[in-house]
Formats: structure tokens, sequence, C-alpha cells
């Protein structure tokens, strides 16, 4: 598994969460003829990629994250596609060789993404995890996170779209933390570190909060005020390292 530390990741990744999920569909488009690229420096050994080195579009295809699609390996690299996302998959064995499929002959390795946050396991077929609603502690916090992050490596992947920061969540009821801002900030922190520590960027989100709490924001535009208490998980958060921020979806 090749922990990315691409140079200011930290800022790519924060355009790619905020500008991709427009584009999740380019991975399910028709297979068209991409010259691979060429000139690209990237450096294996230190997995340091020379932003100087792309051009405009190469740039702008770094920035995003598409869902997987084995039939367009050759063109989701060779338009040097800055990640993708998987969803369910039947076996352990099913997410390896997909991830391998399109990291083997990369120009630039891609980031690998998925949605471990909670309501839904992608894993479910082969490993069960708490919803962050289920967790109590922050001690329990550091290891669910930990034991995700494990398998995450173990699989391929370098990315989780997780934790949720939200103080409350009335649509789904099982997608973020419960307790008081205090306590929320405190099992996010932790929960983030146990990932972090297996080499999986974690994701706070959704920045500034209030998204969980009055419609769907996937599917309606949503007005909020946001306090103090909303911003504090977040900052623990980038206190405590966090990798990436996700910006949400509400009007505030």
């Amino acid at each position: 598994m090749l922990n990315l530390n691409k140079d200011i990741y930290l800022t790519i990744l924060l355009m790619i969460i905020t500008v991709s999920l427009l584009f999740l569909n380019i991975g399910k488009t028709k297979s068209i003829d991409i010259e691979k690229p060429s000139n690209i420096l990237f450096d294996k050994s230190t997995n340091t990629l020379y932003l100087s080195s792309l051009t405009l579009k190469q740039k702008i295809a770094q920035m995003i994250i598409t869902y997987e699609n084995s039939e367009n390996v050759d063109v989701l690299q060779n338009m040097l596609i800055g990640g993708i996302y998987l969803g369910a998959k039947p076996t352990k064995t099913d997410f390896i060789d997909t991830i391998n499929n399109f990291q083997n002959n990369a120009t630039i390795p891609f980031f690998v993404a998925v949605d471990l946050e909670g309501c839904e396991n992608p894993f479910e077929n082969f490993q069960k995890f708490p919803t962050l609603r289920e967790i109590e502690t922050k001690e329990e916090a550091y290891q669910v996170g930990y034991e995700e992050g494990k398998l995450l490596n173990e699989l391929g992947f370098n990315i989780n779209f997780a934790p949720v920061l939200d103080l409350t969540d009335t649509i789904w009821n099982c997608r973020n933390f419960v307790g008081t801002p205090e306590e929320i900030a405190e099992k996010g922190a932790n929960y983030i570190k146990g990932l972090q520590e297996n080499g999986i960027i974690a994701t706070s989100k959704h920045y500034p909060g209030k998204t969980l709490s009055i419609k769907d924001p996937h599917r309606f535009i949503t007005y909020a005020t946001i306090d103090r208490n909303d911003i504090l998980p977040f900052e623990t958060a980038i206190e405590n390292n966090v990798s990436a921020i996700m910006i949400s979806w509400v009007i505030v």
C-alpha cells in the first residue's frame, strides 16, 4: 500500500473533495483513446509529485476523484485522474485486485477512497464495524479508527471520507458521534488518530456543521446558522493533524 504524501496534498484534497463529486460519473463513460502522459516528474522513493511538470488539464484531473470502473483503467491512468472511489464488494480479494489493477502501471498513484463512516459498511460481507453513534468513549473511538485503518491499509486504500463531525444527525441517525460538543470533538480526534496511524488519510466532515439536522443536503438547498459549538470538533481535528476536511453542501 502506498502511503501517499504528495506535495501540498492537503490543499489538493480540500479541492478534490469539494469539486470532484460533481464529476463522479467520469469513470462510467465509454472508453476513449488517450495517449499515455510523458515527462511527468513523480519521485516514487518519496511519493513526491512535481506539479510544475503537469499541464493545466493534468492539474485539473488531479483534483478529481471518480467512481472506479475496471473497463476504463487505461483511460483514467492516462488522464491522470487524481483518485478513485470504491463501493461495496463481496470479498477482500475483489477490493485488492481492483485497486492493484488501477495502481499497477499508473504514472501517478491514485488516491483510493471509501466512505466507511457509520451507516453503511462497504466491507460488511467480511468485517463488521460499529456506527459512529454506537461509539461511547474516546478510547473506543481510537480503537475503531485503528481497526478500520488497519483493514483499509491491507486492502490498498489511502483515504477514508470519515469521520462525520456534525453535532447531530436527525436524517440518518447513525452517521455522527453523540455527546456534548467537547465529547464529540474528543471522539473525533481519537478516531482520526487511530485511522492515520495506519497510513490512512482521515477526512473531517462536513465543515462547518449542521448538514445532517435539517434536510438531506444532497437533495435540497438548506440554510443553517453556525455557532461556536459546530466549529469546535473541526478545530480539534485540525489541532490533532487531520489530513483533510470535506466542505458541507449546506448554504450558511
